[in-house]
Formats: C-alpha cells, sequence, structure tokens
C-alpha cells in the first residue's frame, strides 16, 4: 500500500513538471506575469512582499489604508512615493494608478508656483496612466477615462491659470515627433515614424487613422484630439456611465477641434517652442453635425437637442464667415435651411445671414463696444496674416470696414466719433506685433506705409 501511494505521488510530480513549460506560455500569452522589478522599493517592502507571499495584498490593503489616510491630510508630496510602491506591488489594482495619476496632476502641481514645475507634474500624472496603468490593465476603461479627462480638462480647459503653458508643451511634444502630420499620412509615407510615435508618445497610430476615418483629420498636437482618442481608446472596455462620460469628453472635443483645432507653434533660434496659435478646423464641422443628428434621431426633435444644433450651425456660420471659407459657410447654409424649413431668416445667402447674426451680437454696444469689436477685428487680421492665414485676415479687415461704417451711420449723428480707420489699423498692426513671435512681426515699413 506504502508503495502504492508513492508511486501515485511520483507520477502527480512528474505530470505537474510536464506542465509547467505550457502554463508558462500560457501565463505568458495571456499578460498574466507582467510583474514589475521591485528596484527602488525599500529593503523592507521587498523583505515583507518576499516573507508574504501569497499574504502580499494584506501588505497592499495596509498601505492603501495609509495612502487615503496622506491624502485626506494633504500630505501630497509624501504620497507620491507610497503610490508608487503599492503600484509596483500590485500593478493590476487599477485604483492606484488612477489615485495617483490624479495627485500628481491635479493636487501636486497647483502647489508649485512656475509653469515649468507645474507642467512637470501634470505631465508625470499622464505618463502613469499612458505608461503602468493602462499597459498593466489594458481592459480597464476607468484608467482611459481618467487619462483622456486630465488632457481634456486640465490642459484642454482653462481653470488652470497656467493652462497655456500645458498647451504649448503638449504641442511641443507630439510636434518634435510627428509634426502636423496626419495619422493617416504617417501610415502611409513614414512607416518607420508609426513606430516612434508608439514608443515615444504610447500612440497606435492604426486606431488614430481610424478615428480620422471616422471625424476627420486631427491635428494630433491639440489637447482634444488626444483626448477623443484615450476616450474612445477605453470605450469598448466601458460600462454604461463610463461610456456617456466618454462620449461627452469626444462630442465637447469635437466642436473644440472646430473652434480651435489647427494650431501653429513657434520657435526661436535654437529650435525651442515659445508660443502657439490655435485657429478653427473646419473639417470637423460634418463630423459635428453627424452626432446632432444621430441625437436627432434617437430622442426626436426635443428642444434642448434643437436648440443645440441651431445654436452650433449659427456659431459655425458666423465663424466661417469670419474666417472667409466659403465652402464651409455655404455647407452650413444649406443645412441651416435644410433643418428649420420654416424659419425664413435662413432663406437668404450666407454672407447675409451671417452678417445679420454678426450684428445681432452688437445691437446693445455703444461707441466703446464698438471700438473694441472693430480693433479686435484688425488685430486679429493682422495676426493671422503674420501666420500666414491670408484669406482669413482679409475677411477680418472686411468686417472691420464694415462695423466702422455701421458706427459712423449710427453714432456719429449724435456727435460720437472714432479715430480714422487707417489711423485705428496702425493702430492694430502695432498691437499684432506685440502678439506675434519675433520672426513673424511684420516689417516697420508696412506700418509705416500705413501711417
Amino acid at each position: 500500500m506504502r508503495h502504492l501511494l508513492l508511486l501515485i505521488v511520483l507520477s502527480c510530480v512528474v505530470i505537474n513538471y510536464s506542465l509547467v513549460d505550457r502554463l508558462h506560455i500560457q501565463r505568458d500569452k495571456n499578460a498574466l506575469s507582467a510583474m514589475p522589478s521591485l528596484q527602488g522599493v525599500p529593503p523592507e517592502i521587498i523583505f515583507a512582499t518576499t516573507a508574504l507571499g501569497a499574504f502580499r495584498g494584506l501588505l497592499v490593503d495596509a498601505l492603501w489604508l495609509r495612502a487615503t489616510s496622506m491624502r485626506d491630510r494633504g500630505e501630497f508630496f509624501e504620497l507620491v512615493q507610497l503610490s508608487d510602491w503599492i503600484g509596483k506591488l500590485e500593478p493590476r489594482m487599477p485604483k492606484i494608478w488612477s489615485f495617483n495619476a490624479w495627485n500628481l496632476a491635479y493636487n501636486i502641481s497647483v502647489e508649485l508656483p512656475t509653469s515649468a514645475e507645474r507642467w512637470n507634474w501634470v505631465n508625470q500624472g499622464m505618463k502613469v496612466l499612458k505608461e503602468k496603468g493602462i499597459p498593466y490593465n489594458p481592459k480597464c476603461a476607468d484608467l482611459y477615462e481618467e487619462l483622456s479627462w486630465i488632457i481634456y480638462h486640465k490642459i484642454g480647459q482653462y481653470t488652470d491659470d497656467h493652462n497655456n503653458y500645458y498647451k504649448l508643451r503638449l504641442a511641443d511634444e507630439i510636434d518634435r515627433v510627428m509634426g502636423s502630420k496626419s495619422a493617416t499620412e504617417i501610415l502611409e509615407k513614414y512607416p518607420d515614424m508609426a513606430k516612434r510615435i508608439k514608443d515615444e508618445l504610447s500612440l497606435d497610430v492604426s486606431f488614430m487613422v481610424e478615428l480620422e476615418n471616422r471625424f476627420g483629420f486631427f491635428d494630433w498636437r491639440f489637447p482634444d484630439a488626444l483626448a477623443i482618442y484615450w476616450a474612445q481608446k477605453g470605450r469598448p472596455f466601458a460600462k454604461a456611465n463610463t461610456i456617456k462620460n466618454m462620449d461627452r469628453i469626444t462630442y465637447s472635443g469635437l466642436q473644440n477641434c472646430f473652434r480651435r483645432g489647427r494650431l501653429f507653434i513657434a520657435r526661436d533660434d535654437n529650435g525651442n517652442a515659445i508660443s502657439f496659435y490655435s485657429v478653427p478646423n473646419f473639417s470637423f464641422v460634418n463630423a459635428v453635425i453627424k452626432l446632432f443628428e444621430a441625437n436627432l434621431k434617437s430622442f426626436g426633435r426635443k428642444v434642448g437637442v434643437v436648440s443645440a444644433y441651431k445654436y452650433f450651425l449659427e456659431e459655425a456660420l458666423t465663424t466661417a464667415y469670419i474666417y472667409g471659407d466659403k465652402k464651409t459657410a455655404s455647407i452650413i447654409m444649406l443645412k441651416l435651411q435644410e433643418q428649420f424649413p420654416k424659419d425664413k431668416k435662413y432663406k437668404k445667402s450666407f454672407n447675409t445671414v451671417a452678417q445679420r447674426l454678426l450684428m445681432e451680437g452688437i445691437k446693445e454696444a455703444n461707441r466703446d463696444d464698438l471700438y473694441n469689436y472693430i480693433t479686435g477685428y484688425l488685430t486679429n487680421a493682422y495676426v493671422h496674416l503674420g501666420w500666414g492665414e491670408s484669406e482669413a485676415s482679409k475677411q477680418m479687415e472686411f468686417i472691420a470696414a464694415k462695423l466702422y461704417k455701421y458706427f459712423e451711420k449710427t453714432f456719429q449723428s449724435k456727435g460720437q466719433t472714432l479715430p480714422r480707420f487707417d489711423l485705428l489699423r496702425t493702430q492694430a498692426l502695432r498691437q499684432a506685433n506685440m502678439i506675434l513671435p519675433h520672426k513673424l512681426r511684420m516689417k516697420m515699413e508696412l506700418i509705416k506705409k500705413m501711417e
């Protein structure tokens, strides 16, 4: 009997040994063994991890309780290292990565005085998710949502006083790798660049092409484009509430891509990015229109959806008019006539309708308001001229001249005056030269000529 038991035990050992290699293959295939190095973790943590073995979870729980306590006490800097240790001990715990990223991007960054110092922590927060959290948890939608929100809100919006610096640094980082090229162009003409984009920016060019086919050609240096990328990348793994949040970021981001989604970056003689300028990207008008019409189809012509759609179309029409994009303005005009066939104000040409919409915004304007409108259009005209946007510049100067005539007709009879239009142009040109980077400033001969 004893010999039989011994034979059974030996047989089990042999069978178990023969299965080890196959188990290792399956473990690697399903990414179940991606434990990170414990380099940099204090000796007591390494010892506890090794000694506890399967009870490592108890240690992680204890450290997690300590981390939440430190957060509640506002010990944000001390929390950074502890969060890193927890991530190394339990990389498949998504909560710790989002917890750490938020602490870096929001809690710590605002404690620092300079834009450069703040950007360092905001960038570290994004990297925690891009380079660690998501690779270890590729099907956790919450991590994609967190990264998308940090880019959309912390960098893309205006709640942080240093947001323009963040936008510049992010745009510079992307620009140095892929410039202003579309992902479609890169995949077709620059396959080696696609690998560099994956290695240095953690972006999948094939997926970027999918998004461009769905929505339009993104300027990937623009934060909302990246926010949309991460929201859509994680959407297949998301549940209902997270899907809603991701879709909100996508819808809002697409509208922002239309409003200001094309960037110009100025560099100094050493190649350092010193400023950026954003203008509308009209290639996204159709994408936003499709989203609104999909909502109308799904929810019917509810007042809120119809009003929002109408507001967007009118905004897009006036923007296209201001920037001299006649083709886009004509398309939007047709869409307004199609969606609101009974509204008589849309029966006229896009020029007439756009001018009327612009004038509606200044009907209550006084002398000082009109002065600001006119000088604002003129200054923007020359800034755009400096960046090479000649059509937009010409149209903005045209609008300024029309507003000046409106002032003469409406206010001069009341004894109110403005400086001569040529003097306003000279003033605006000087102002534009203060805004433009040195290399793009217009020659003083032009100013003297205008004087």
